[in-house]
Formats: structure tokens, C-alpha cells, sequence
């Protein structure tokens, strides 16, 4: 079983049995799990990041209509589909963890409108470890949350015009289609 999918399962039963989980108990015995694509080894990508000269705290529109605070603090470069792309990541002041909204060809058609999210390892070497295989639709994305789920929204400069960054599509309940987690 490779890594992703033991990640993927993992996610499902976080969803599906947390007390934590952004359903709520009755929504948990409908959910069947999300659904996902096939995994593409080729959107796993180790890139060096170039840092912006000024590294701006901004503030990104969440859900609720509240905002959220991240610093700007590099650009990544990587060709999709014979295009050039150049994304930005976002780094949480609290934290340090790299956080990277996007919305590409799939949204709003395949996966959430407003784009998805990705969690960016930063490597030993100085490079970033970016597998949009591990991308996912906030929790507040899905008529199956909790109420007072929030989660910036993806900046609209961030948008990609390819369909190549696959991940989670959606979750199923009882035989209908809703936008994932």
C-alpha cells in the first residue's frame, strides 16, 4: 500500500469517526468516504522556492467572511502541461507551516469553485516538497460540515488554467454528489 493511500484511508476515518470531524454525528453514517483521483506520481514535485524580497503579512478572505493572516513569502516555478506556472506560498506566522491555495481546470467542475488547499513540506536541502496529490477542498467547502467551519479562500492570482493538479474530488452521500473535504 503506498504512502498516499494509507493517508487517504486515514482521512476517510478521521472524517468518518473523529470527534473532531467536521461532520456531525448523522452525517458520519452517511458518509462513504471521499472521492479521490488516481494518483500521478508526476505532480509530486521537489522545487526551490525564491523568497519575495518583502515579506508581507496579508490578510485572505475565509468563509465566514472573517480573515485570516499569512505572510507572503515565496513564489515556486514548475511547468504544467507545457505551461510555465508560478504559485505563491503562504507561511502561517503562528506556525511555520507553508500553506498553498490554488484553483486550477478542475474547479468548480470537478472539485470545490473557490479552489483547494495544499500543505508544503519544506525539505532539508532548502528545497519544498509540493505534491498536489495530497491537495484537498476545505472542510467548509461541503454542505456536510459542522457550523463556524472556516478556511481562507484561494486568492484569485493563484488560479491555474490547467486541469493537472489531482487529489480529492468529493464525497458521495446517499447517492448524491457533494464537494468535499
Amino acid at each position: 500500500m503506498s504512502e498516499l493511500i494509507e493517508f487517504r484511508e486515514a482521512k476517510d476515518s478521521f472524517i468518518a469517526k473523529d470527534p473532531h470531524s467536521p461532520l456531525t454525528k448523522e452525517q458520519k453514517r452517511e458518509f462513504g468516504g471521499l472521492s479521490y483521483y488516481e494518483e500521478q506520481r508526476d505532480l509530486r514535485l521537489e522545487l526551490q522556492p525564491e523568497a519575495y524580497p518583502e515579506q508581507e503579512t496579508i490578510e485572505m478572505q475565509t468563509s465566514t467572511g472573517g480573515v485570516s493572516r499569512f505572510i507572503r513569502s515565496d513564489k515556486i516555478s514548475f511547468d504544467a502541461d507545457g505551461e510555465s506556472v508560478q504559485l505563491t506560498l503562504y507561511k502561517d506566522p503562528e506556525s511555520g507551516d507553508y500553506f498553498l491555495p490554488f484553483a486550477d481546470g478542475t474547479s468548480g467542475r470537478e472539485t470545490y469553485g473557490a479552489g483547494r488547499y495544499l500543505d508544503v513540506q519544506m525539505l532539508p536541502d532548502g528545497k519544498v516538497l509540493v505534491d498536489f496529490n495530497y491537495a484537498y477542498n476545505p472542510y467548509c467547502a461541503s454542505p456536510l460540515r459542522r457550523t463556524g467551519s472556516t478556511r481562507p479562500s484561494a486568492p484569485a492570482k493563484r488560479i491555474l488554467t490547467v486541469r493537472a493538479m489531482p487529489s480529492v474530488q468529493g464525497v458521495t452521500v446517499n447517492g448524491r454528489r457533494v464537494w468535499g473535504c
